[in-house]
């Protein structure tokens, strides 16, 4: 079965994920969710991988591939490069403008925020991973970009879209959030979708700290629930022990 980039997590989940399974990776900002995005990018170089970024540029995931020595032949979309170019600019582009004496009928004239409103980023996203058909595995690092601008329940629809297509493919899909910001309901419907759920998270012990990997779901396997201890080492993420197995 595909692997997920990290080893003694394949083997707790039976030699790694099945084909056509879609995961959902929550936790804290500093637990280390994003490098664990880019280690299970770049799990199989047989695979077509696609990396949709929204936090990052082209050029820095690929500096933080090479610095681990990851497969760097991946395909990335920086989502948050096209805001910037199409929405950001603009609008910065708009308010020096404005500062300058322009009247807001003076800007728009000039076409400073022509086609904002036609650009839909979720959309793009769902069209972008419907065009891949086969042997390929599909990252979306993070959600919370769309969560942010969108409506929940259109986030929800286009995750939902996103792992049937993946399902009938028999590709894989992981997506990233931040756990704990979002309504409750919205934030279980999401790993309601998943077929596997996993927890990163960074508990204080004592005077010092605990990263721990919680997988809380696999489908059809409730005796999978399990925790391991991790650290981050040259290698990315590096489970070290297994704490308990629900």
């Amino acid at each position: 079965m595909p692997s997920t980039g990290i080893k003694k997590l394949d083997e707790v989940l039976m030699d790694g994920i099945p084909d056509g399974s879609s995961v959902i990776v929550m936790g804290t900002p500093s637990s280390g969710m994003e490098l664990f995005a880019k280690q299970f990018a770049s799990a199989d170089k047989n695979e077509n991988a696609v990396y949709f970024t929204t936090s990052e540029t082209e050029s820095e995931v690929k500096s933080m591939l090479k610095s681990y020595k990851w497969r760097e032949d991946i395909s990335i979309i920086s989502i948050s490069t096209q805001y910037y170019e199409k929405i950001l600019a603009k609008e910065l582009e708009a308010s020096r403008l404005k500062k300058e004496g322009l009247s807001v009928s003076d800007i728009a004239k000039l076409g400073t925020f022509e086609g904002r409103e036609e650009i839909n980023f979720l959309e793009t996203l769902t069209y972008e991973i419907s065009k891949l058909k086969k042997n390929y595995r599909v990252i979306v690092d993070s959600l919370d970009f769309f969560l942010e601008r969108y409506l929940p329940e259109d986030v929800l629809s286009a995750v939902r879209t996103i792992e049937a297509h993946v399902h009938y493919t028999k590709g894989l899909a992981l997506f990233t959030m931040v756990k704990d910001i979002y309504d409750k309901r919205i934030e279980n419907s999401i790993a309601a979708v998943a077929d596997c759920v996993i927890e990163l998270e960074v508990v204080k012990i004592g005077t010092g700290f605990e990263n721990r990997l919680v997988v809380q779901k696999v489908k059809n396997m409730p005796q999978k629930i399990i925790t391991l201890i991790y650290s981050i080492t040259d290698k990315g993420i590096t489970p070290e022990t297994i704490s308990r197995i629900g």
